[in-house]
């Protein structure tokens, strides 16, 4: 009996001798390629990944930088407008006092935007005052009549035309008592002078812009 089982016993001795031995030479694994593989994969992904973030913000950035400098433009395309339209304002004030000035200067000169010019003429105007008694005395007058420069160089040719048409007035003057006792009163010269404005303003129109009395007097007959 024993010598049938002494057989067996070495025999699984043996096997199970080899099969340890089998086991402690058995190479190591292979190490994991595919793990460290897949963590340089997403190590690489992560870091793209905050490439592509940094590259993100970065024009997020020069978007902000862009229209920070745009509205900066724009303000100093405003301001710009804004100097320019007070430029111009004070351009136009300036225009309207110096227009102011050169009418003031026209007024003082004679009124009417020119230089003032004078008609003269060559005789003073005689008007006989008719009385109830017949001719009393005479009115002497030496008259001129106020007008632009270019207005008194054309009226020299119509001057016998214009001293009829005051003639006329001065006779109508004299029958209505114009050159009686009040001759010289303000308000009668004021009435003396509109009727010669009138009438020489028939002849040579706004040419005609004052009457100038330069002397009046009496004579008797």
């Amino acid at each position: 009996m024993i010598d049938k089982i002494v057989p067996i016993v070495l025999q699984v001795v043996v096997v199970a001798g080899g099969a340890f031995v089998g086991v402690s030479m058995r190479p190591d694994p292979a190490p994991m390629v595919e793990s460290a593989e897949y963590g340089e994969e997403e190590g690489k992904k992560e870091g793209d990944k905050k490439d592509k973030d940094k590259k993100g913000d970065k024009k997020e950035k020069d978007k902000k930088k862009d229209k920070g400098d745009k509205k900066d433009k724009k303000k100093d395309k405003d301001k710009k407008k804004d100097k320019k339209k007070d430029k111009d304002k004070k351009g136009d004030k300036k225009d309207k006092k110096d227009k102011k000035k050169k009418d003031k200067g026209d007024d003082e000169e004679g009124g009417y935007g020119e230089a003032a010019g004078f008609i003269k003429f060559s005789r003073q105007f005689i008007v006989p005052v008719i009385n109830n008694e017949g001719p009393g005395f005479v009115v002497v007058l030496d008259i001129n009549i106020e007008s632009s420069t270019s207005g008194a160089a054309s009226a020299y040719s119509l001057e016998p035309k214009l001293r009829d048409v005051l003639l006329k007035a001065l006779f109508k003057l004299s029958n209505s008592g114009a050159f009686g006792e009040d001759i010289l009163k303000e308000d009668n010269l004021t009435k003396v002078r509109a009727e010669l404005l009138t009438a020489a303003q028939k002849v040579i129109g706004e040419d005609a812009q004052d009457i100038l009395i330069l002397n009046i007097a009496r004579q008797q007959v």
